[in-house]
């Protein structure tokens, strides 16, 4: 055998043996970062787990919280009704009307309670609140808005005193009818409270009564808004202006939609509602 060929077997013998290092190299090099990263890749699951479990468990001590705290207030609504109701002359109309009260703001606070007091829309709200007043003549019109928590019960307490001086002096208390509408701007949530077909209004009242009175404070103190009555032969008008707030998209379905069993309206459309 020639000195070339046997060269050429040689470089190929030697070549063969190098790439069988190189391989053995490489793949004990390949197979240690391939267990370095499924070690990285497991720790950061277990973090991931770690973090889940943590999340699971703080949200449950959250709901856990907010059931305990919920349970409580409706505890305390029913023993302040019962004293009063016990310390006042049977069929007396101030307890009634301070049972109205806190019934009002009973009815807010499951309202809230029900969405874990992130806030509702403006029809669940005051369908709700005026559910007592459900067959007199009561028509609510208006989009499904967000409102925040924080203005939740003032607006609450506010539509309920409008319905109840209504049904005691206005429109409700002779067959007639009132329409509570709202829309909103760029800054304000307006309201607009109106009522026909009641007894004669002979204009401004000579004094504020108590209910005028928790109105232009909670409207002026508490939602740092505006209003305006209008006392004309028609009956009872008022106006309300509310300042805007950061509020969370809410689902129509929680709103009034659910509540009086109608179909969930399309984002941004109008709702009318009669009770």
């Amino acid at each position: 055998m020639s000195a070339p060929v046997l060269w050429t077997l040689g470089a190929a013998a030697t070549l063969a043996v190098l790439t069988g290092l190189l391989l053995r190299v490489w793949g004990r090099r390949v197979a240690r970062e391939m267990a370095e990263e499924r070690a990285i890749v497991a720790a950061l699951q277990a973090q991931r787990d770690a973090q889940r479990t943590a999340k699971a468990a703080a949200e449950a001590q959250r709901t856990l919280l907010l059931h305990e705290v919920n349970h409580r207030a409706r505890n305390a609504l029913s023993i302040v009704q019962a004293l009063v109701r016990m310390s006042a002359p049977r069929g007396s109309a101030g307890a009634a009307e301070i049972n109205g009260r806190i019934a009002a703001l009973a009815s807010a606070h499951e309202l809230l309670a029900s969405r874990d007091w992130l806030g509702t829309d403006m029809m669940a709200l005051a369908a709700g609140v005026l559910a007592p007043f459900r067959g007199r003549g009561l028509a609510l019109r208006g989009e499904p808005l967000p409102v925040p928590p924080a203005q939740v019960q003032p607006l609450s307490m506010v539509l309920h005193e409008l319905a109840t001086n209504a049904a005691k002096h206005g429109a409700l208390s002779a067959g007639g009818v009132v329409e509570l509408s709202w829309h909103i701007t760029e800054e304000e949530l307006l309201l607009r409270w109106a009522e026909q077909g009641g007894p004669p209004v002979p204009g401004l009242p000579r004094r504020r009564g108590v209910g005028t009175r928790v109105i232009d404070t909670l409207v002026e103190a508490q939602l740092r808004g505006r209003l305006r009555r209008d006392w004309n032969e028609r009956g009872l008008r008022v106006e309300i202006a509310v300042p805007t707030r950061a509020a969370p998209p809410l689902a129509p379905p929680a709103g009034a939609a659910a509540i009086a069993g109608m179909p969930a309206p399309e984002p941004g459309a109008r709702q009318r509602l009669s009770l």
